[in-house]
């Protein structure tokens, strides 16, 4: 099964955060490789030896290295090309086995699905795929994937062909294909730039990522507390309306206690009008015994809701804790950071010197060398000389014992 479009977006954006476990200094280049084939459909081969310096004058890009060694043209939208600039894209940094392993490890940090397939050829079937389902004509996708036939274009993009294809050129059609696919991403909301792989460190990230969940857990409880706080408002109200109402009653349960007494005072003609007030009064008790109990149970929900706006208040202030425990971990981590970044800087300087001293000292050394080299020239023609100076000597001695000079015998 082919990844969605969301899917390979969402690769795109965290792909300089997945680590790299064979070399991490290939990142980029996997990324642009990645780009090559999910926006640009080439082979992995192509991608590979991909040249930004064989433009045309038609904004084509020519491809020598493809399938039977011919050449093709094909399209490469401007944004992956600014892409390449930006990360310093050069041709033939990497290989196939490598990117295959690449993705492998892509599709194991962020959990895919074993269903979903995420191969060097899954992106150039991918970008097939969804632009003839956006509506790109097939014998345009032909010209611009390099088949030599439609029929092989058609067994592809219907995900039932999973080997290599043919090569083809054909200008007029891919320039067709190119005017289709600018006008369909002008038509696309404007894609976030990927970040570079020096631009966030991964720990700063994972704090950044704690630290959402924080502030959200927080404004949450904040709406919660806020929305307890206009129910206890509420139920204060109430009670003030049922304290009135109990003070009426109990008003009303005097003045009946006065118009009872009155009453005892009276003739027994009045004695069936006494009755009825009893009874008024006993309903009025009655009242009054129902808005204590509503008035207590009104008071132990006031004091239920304070117990649960307290616990929001902890939770609150806990949060915050947390929160700023987390911003002081992130202002740690950005000063580590910065120090590792300077203490580099200092070591790289510490090298060059190093290195100048070292060049001195060899320049030095050879200087030595030569003069070395001239003395024990000198040294051992003293020597000879000395030698020959000293044989010299004693011939003449001998010359002298055994007979007289030339010029003595002369005379």
């Amino acid at each position: 099964m082919l990844p969605s479009l969301s899917l390979l977006e969402q690769i795109q954006k965290h792909i300089f955060n997945i680590p790299n476990k064979r070399k991490e200094s290939k990142k980029k280049e996997h990324y642009c490789l990645f780009l090559l084939g999910h926006k640009a459909g080439l082979r992995v081969s192509e991608a590979i030896n991909f040249d930004i310096s064989k433009k045309t004058q038609q904004v084509l890009y020519q491809i020598t290295k493809t399938k039977g060694k011919k050449e093709r043209y094909v399209y490469i939208p401007e944004q992956v090309i600014r892409e390449l600039k930006a990360n310093n894209w050069q041709p033939n940094r990497t290989n196939r086995f490598n990117f295959y392993h690449f993705l492998k490890s892509i599709k194991k940090e962020l959990g895919i699905s074993n269903n979903t397939e995420l191969t060097p050829h899954t992106l150039r079937r991918a970008f097939a795929t969804y632009h003839t389902e956006a509506g790109l004509p097939l014998p345009l996708l032909s010209k611009m994937l390099g088949h030599a036939s439609v029929r092989t274009t058609a067994l592809y993009w219907m995900n039932t062909y999973h080997g290599d294809d043919d090569d083809d050129s054909n200008a007029g059609a891919i320039l067709a294909g190119k005017d289709w696919l600018k006008e369909h991403e002008e038509n696309d909301p404007e894609q976030p730039k990927t970040p570079t792989i020096n631009e966030i460190p991964p720990q700063l990230d994972r704090i950044n990522l704690l630290i959402e969940p924080a502030k959200q857990k927080i404004d949450e409880l904040t709406n919660a507390l806020s929305h307890y706080q206009q129910q206890l408002t509420a139920k204060d109200k109430q009670i003030t309306k049922l304290a009135s109402k109990l003070n009426k009653a109990k008003e009303q349960n005097a003045n009946l206690r006065n118009d009872l007494s009155e009453l005892s005072q009276e003739n027994a003609q009045e004695i069936n009008q006494r009755q009825k007030i009893q009874q008024d009064l006993a309903k009025a008790n009655q009242t009054i015994q129902q808005l204590e109990q509503d008035l207590i149970a009104t008071q132990n929900n006031l004091a239920q809701e304070k117990q649960i706006n307290t616990n929001l208040r902890q939770q609150l202030h806990a949060e915050q804790q947390n929160n700023q425990s987390l911003k002081e971990i992130n202002t740690n981590l950005t000063q580590k950071l910065s120090n590792q970044e300077q203490t580099i800087a200092n070591l790289q300087n510490a090298y060059q010197n190093a290195l100048k001293d070292k060049e001195q000292a060899n320049k030095q050394l050879n200087q030595l060398t030569r003069e070395v080299k001239n003395f024990a020239k000198m040294l051992q023609q003293w020597q000879k000389i000395n030698y020959y100076q000293q044989l010299e000597q004693q011939n003449e001695l001998k010359a002298q014992i055994i007979q007289p000079p030339p010029w003595k015998t002369n005379k």
